[in-house]
């Protein structure tokens, strides 16, 4: 009896695991996160890196004059973990009672495909749930559980706000501070929001956002100059047509102003989410690697009998989180503050 459970036991796991690839290789679409994240695997369940570990800096130098190396504690922790997440069916009894699994049903099977295929779908809207929050929820001043980075191991003393103690997205009335101040600023005050109202999208806007996101933020913690140029205008389908004016019309009228040619012309890429919950906020944003998305670890599935009501039970268990290493690469417009 118990071997003919563990292999009735077995072959739902199996079956699971079998859908969960095909799925995968033939999924005609996408995700449309993965456009902005990094998508990546990390060992574990959380990470730590320091805002200074990558920050060089050469220097003048004669030979024989002692280097002065980057010092990788130097700079802020940054948090990023992952989380563990279940979804579970019990397997109605009548496709198990009885079962010679070297001959198992086809209702069984179906049964078994049906759900692992579902909670797969489930499973990728989450994850564009779960990125697509780090924009709807970028701007709260209080912060959001999904930028705390406190585990098992490490406390985030930021709860849920990003590194440097601000959110993602702040206005000027609430400046950030760089680690260091640029050295040839008068100032080290920088925020990274348009406003939280009446910021529409409109070619101005949008021109201010560029020059904010490619002039000036365009440091690191080190106060040091980079280079970021935005690669996405990310809008939800409320904007879509607002988007498309800015970005898709070539020439306008004779005698206006380049002519009537439009400078933003194709500049970036129309990223376009219904996982955006707010109708008019907008961002401007830079896909450079510096927000990665853990969710390349394999979904596991396991199948088990309760032996009080002998009924098989199916769970598929997943595992993802974030990392956001830098605020610079984003400008955002009309987010929610609180």
């Amino acid at each position: 009896m118990a071997n003919a459970r563990k292999e009735l036991s077995d072959f739902i796991e199996t079956t699971a695991d079998k859908v969960y690839f095909i799925e995968n290789e033939e999924r005609p679409y996408q995700p449309k996160y993965r456009e902005l994240f990094r998508s990546v695997n990390i060992p574990g369940r959380e990470i730590m890196i320091s805002s200074a570990t990558h920050n060089i800096n050469f220097q003048k130098r004669i030979d024989g004059e002692p280097l002065v190396y980057t010092d990788p504690t130097s700079g802020r922790r940054v948090f990023g973990k992952k989380e563990l997440y279940t979804a579970g069916t019990k397997i109605p009894d009548r496709f198990t009672n009885g079962l010679d699994v070297r001959r198992p049903s086809d209702e069984l099977k179906n049964y078994i495909r049906d759900w692992t295929q579902a909670a797969i779908n489930r499973y990728h809207l989450d994850l564009e749930t779960f990125a697509f929050d780090h924009f709807n929820k970028g701007g709260l001043t209080a912060g959001d559980p999904i930028f705390d980075g406190t585990n098992d191991v490490q406390e985030d003393k930021n709860g849920g706000l990003l590194y440097d103690g601000s959110p993602l997205f702040n206005l000027a009335a609430s400046p950030r501070t760089l680690l260091k101040k640029p050295p040839h600023l008068s100032t080290n005050a920088f925020n990274n929001g348009l406003g939280s109202t009446g910021q529409n999208l409109t070619s101005e806007n949008f021109e201010t956002a560029y020059q904010k996101l490619t002039m000036d933020n365009a440091y690191n913690d080190a106060g040091e100059k980079t280079m970021r140029l935005p690669t996405h205008l990310v809008v939800p389908p409320s904007l879509r047509s607002d988007a498309f004016q800015i970005l898709k019309t070539s020439v306008g009228l004779p005698g206006d102003v380049n002519n009537g040619a439009n400078p933003n012309f194709e500049i970036v890429d129309m990223a376009l989410s219904p996982f955006l919950d707010d109708a008019d906020a907008w961002f401007l944003y830079a896909a450079d690697g510096s927000w990665e998305i853990f969710d390349q670890e394999q979904p596991r599935f396991k199948s088990w009998i309760n032996n009080d009501t002998d009924c098989y039970h199916l769970r598929m268990e997943v595992a993802y989180g974030s990392l956001i290493k830098a605020w610079q690469n984003v400008v955002g417009a009309n987010f929610a503050t609180s």
